[in-house]
């Protein structure tokens, strides 16, 4: 398989399989209880379900990410215009990744822990939605970047350029403007985000 149809398989399934699995399966098997004891309490009443639910979000979610810093690595064409853009992206992504692991990971310790001690399992929980929150914003960041790169270089389509302008301009407003933002508004985003990435791959696969 080669790294562009890697790239583009992964942001193709990654979002989509993200939200079947945290957006659909999670919430009807195990709960969408906010972050602390209500979580932790959703996540013991069956472990084992709990842990493969959660290792399969884990995967798929922070495949998105991959696809997204492969996407900016092969944007980044040494003097090219647009590359130092690409570039920016694509460390983002990398550390988006990272964040998402780590975040993502911390729901088997936080299973781990709660056979003996809920109170801590739940501070561990509320510290793992915290990551979450700030994926979200430089996830926004990165989009921005990489849909610059993507309108300078005219690479993919010039519509998917924009969708990720726009979609990454959304969550970091969002994020830094102190407003009340409705679950369904936020929910929205997210799918606007994720259906962007999936265009994005859909593009690479062409070979557009």
């Amino acid at each position: 398989m080669s790294t562009k149809t890697l790239t583009g398989w992964l942001l193709v399934l990654g979002p989509i399989l993200t939200f079947l699995i945290i957006g659909v399966l999670y919430s009807a098997l195990i709960g969408d209880g906010d972050a602390g004891p209500d979580s932790v309490e959703e996540l013991m009443k069956n472990k084992q379900l709990s842990l493969i639910v959660t290792s399969l979000g884990s995967v798929v979610f922070v495949g998105s990410f991959i696809g997204m810093a492969l996407l900016a690595k092969s944007m980044n064409s040494g003097d090219k215009a647009g590359s130092a853009y690409a570039t920016v992206a694509g460390v983002i992504f990398v550390g988006i990744t990272a964040a998402g692991l780590i975040a993502s990971g911390m729901n088997f310790a936080i299973m781990s822990i709660a056979e003996t001690d809920t109170g801590t399992a739940a501070i561990v929980d509320i510290v793992a939605d915290g990551i979450f929150s700030s994926i979200f914003f430089y996830w926004g960041i990165g989009n921005i970047l990489l849909g610059t790169a993507v309108l300078i270089q005219k690479r993919l389509h010039l519509v998917v350029g924009w969708l990720l302008v726009i979609f990454g301009i959304l969550p970091v407003l969002f994020t830094v403007i102190d407003v009340d933002i409705s679950n369904n508004v936020g929910f929205i985003v997210w799918i606007g985000v994720s259906l962007t990435a999936t265009a994005a791959g859909v593009f690479v696969l062409r070979g557009k």
